[in-house]
């Protein structure tokens, strides 16, 4: 409790300018790694706007009782020529009263206890809808029907094997009538679905086209460590449509509410980015990108690497996957690391 009451002080002194220049560094810092102390900060900015709305709420109601007072006295004017000098005012009030009714609600329901998993969690799948024409003539370019789909979206995948072998989130491809991943290195290429494991969030693709053979090697591995608190990770995938690049830090050993396959990490994340890899500083594959806390946006989550790896490695034989076994890119610079992954980055598309 002392450290709570200290985390609150030092919120309270931050917005207040009472902040020391020692403070605010200890305050920028404590945001970014720090969950907790992040999802306090936004409790209090939360209060301090209903509260404000609350006074502003009782300064108007006031005046609308006065107005209302003024209407009722004897008077020479008629009753519409009364409202109409008050129409300002009362669309003030309440206008005023709809805003703070809607903050009381997102207040009222970011702090009770909630029995919902995913209340506060987004899945970063991208839509579409308003690129469908040029998605359209994408599946026509690589010799596919043509989408006759109702909606189109889309994420990221990452290589995990040479056989064309690309992981990505199950949320991303579920319900797939068809499936194409593209980057600038391989171009557009279709792929099918040989692995998917739905309670984990995960989907193994396999390239499907007949001018690809396999990749030369895959330069990292999947799922080789576990990572530890503070470290310093990176992100690569397509929010866009240019490959966009993250870094940033193990902020917890856990996901969303404690789940145990995950880690939340201090990278903005994005629609889009739902499948990316998720690597250390040595270019290991430590995880994948799953999600985005809907309420603190400094806070995003990835699957486990080595979870992931566990749950591929039992279905190896059957699958033919063959993970990689060795790293080929440590002792190389952050520029080096991100040249060498990014080919093995692609954006998933998806038509359902």
């Amino acid at each position: 409790m002392k450290d709570k009451s200290l985390s609150y002080e030092l919120i309270e002194k931050y917005f207040e300018g009472r902040a020391s220049d020692e403070e605010i560094k200890t305050y920028e810092l404590r945001l970014q790694i720090d969950s907790v102390f992040a999802n306090d900060v936004h409790q209090y900015i939360a209060l301090r706007k209903g509260f404000s709305m609350y006074s502003k709420r009782k300064a108007l109601k006031k005046q609308l009782n006065q107005i209302h007072q003024a209407m009722e006295e004897n008077t020479p004017k008629p009753k519409l020529e009364m409202l109409l000098s008050y129409w300002k005012p009362m669309l003030v009030a309440a206008a005023v009263a709809i805003i703070f009714s809607w903050i009381t609600h997102v207040s009222f329901n970011s702090f009770k206890q909630n029995t919902d998993q995913k209340s506060h969690y987004k899945a970063l799948e991208k839509d579409l809808e308003k690129v469908k024409k040029a998605q359209n003539l994408l599946w026509k370019s690589i010799n596919t029907e043509e989408a006759a789909s109702e909606s189109l979206s889309s994420g990221t995948g990452v290589a995990i094997a040479t056989e064309g072998l690309i992981l990505t989130d199950y949320h991303v491809i579920q319900n797939a009538k068809q499936i194409v991943v593209a980057n600038t290195t391989w171009g557009s290429l279709p792929v099918k679905v040989i692995y998917s494991n739905p309670a984990l969030d995960i989907a193994v693709l396999k390239i499907d086209a007949p001018t690809f053979k396999r990749f030369k090697t895959v330069p990292y591995m999947l799922g080789v460590k576990k990572m530890k608190l503070g470290e310093k990770v990176y992100t690569l995938g397509y929010p866009n449509d240019d490959i966009v690049f993250g870094e940033g830090y193990i902020s917890s050993l856990n996901g969303y509410e404690g789940d145990t396959v995950a880690y939340q990490m201090s990278i903005p994340v994005n629609p889009g980015n739902s499948g990316g890899p998720l690597m250390d500083k040595k270019g290991n594959l430590v995880g994948i990108i799953s999600g985005k806390h809907a309420v603190n946006e400094g806070a995003g989550f990835a699957l486990k690497g080595d979870k992931i790896a566990r749950d591929l490695k039992a279905v190896s034989d059957s699958l033919a996957i063959h993970l990689p076994t060795q790293n080929q890119l440590h002792a190389i610079t952050k520029m080096q690391l991100i040249e060498k992954i990014q080919p093995f980055v692609f954006s998933v598309r998806v038509a359902r």
